[in-house]
């Protein structure tokens, strides 16, 4: 009987301990919803991710967009692949490269003047990122080159206003 009592107190007092302890957290990625003007998704909502759990680091977009205006419209989908650089927690150098489909309507057989935002496109990213560690507001700047079937516009880029989580 006195076994007993001593095992049982032994494994009562084992998993006292292990339920007193705390496990450390577990990270989970950056991610951060974002509406965008300009840049791979002309007129935009995205959200971006990290692929580890750090802030800075490799991560992906992917947004859709589009408008409509009397005959014409296109919806805009921007899939891309971005690298967070930073010596501090909120200030990020921002690179990336992707892709943007394009699906362009016109509801009649007038001519259409060549867009290079009526074709599908891929595009450079180069920019700034302002993010709180913690969460919160997200403020992006970028120089956002396209280039496609026949042309290149090395001008062109986008600011964008979002919510890190």
């Amino acid at each position: 009987m006195k076994k007993a009592i001593v095992c049982s107190l032994g494994v009562l007092f084992f998993v006292l301990q292990l339920h007193a302890q705390e496990s450390a957290p577990v990270k989970k990625p950056g991610m951060s919803i974002f509406i965008e003007a300009g840049g791979p998704g002309v007129i935009s909502f995205n959200y971006d991710t990290r692929f580890t759990a750090s802030d800075k680091g490799i991560g992906g977009r992917i947004g859709i967009g589009g408008y409509k205006a009397n005959n014409t419209g296109a919806i805009y989908i921007p899939i891309g692949i971005t690298h967070l650089l930073t010596k501090n927690d909120r200030d990020y150098f921002e690179i990336g490269a992707g892709f943007t489909y394009v699906n362009y309507t016109r509801d009649n057989n007038d001519f259409i003047e060549f867009s290079p935002f009526t074709q599908n496109f891929g595009h450079l990213n180069f920019g700034y990122r302002y993010q709180q560690k913690e969460g919160g507001l997200t403020l992006r700047v970028a120089f956002n080159p396209v280039f496609g079937n026949g042309f290149f516009n090395p001008a062109y880029g986008g600011a964008s206003i979002g919510y890190k989580f």
